[in-house]
C-alpha cells in the first residue's frame, strides 16, 4: 500500500506505507515530528508539516 500526500502548496507525493502506518510515526514522535522529513517513491523530501491530506493508494 502507498500513501498519497498533498502538501500546502498543492503538490502531491507517493510514499510506500499505510496512513495509519504514517500516523503512529507522528504521534510516536510527537512534537518532534513537526521536523520529520519522509522520502517520495520519486526521490523528494517531504516535510510532514507541510502536510494537509493523507489519502491510501494502490499505485
Amino acid at each position: 500500500m502507498y500513501t498519497k500526500v498533498t502538501m500546502s502548496d498543492g503538490k502531491e507525493h507517493i510514499i510506500n506505507g499505510r496512513p495509519e502506518d504514517l500516523f503512529q510515526i507522528m504521534e510516536g514522535l510527537g512534537v518532534m515530528s513537526e521536523d520529520t522529513i519522509m522520502i517520495s517513491r520519486d526521490g523528494n523530501q517531504v516535510e510532514m508539516k507541510e502536510v494537509l491530506i493523507m489519502q491510501q493508494v494502490d499505485k
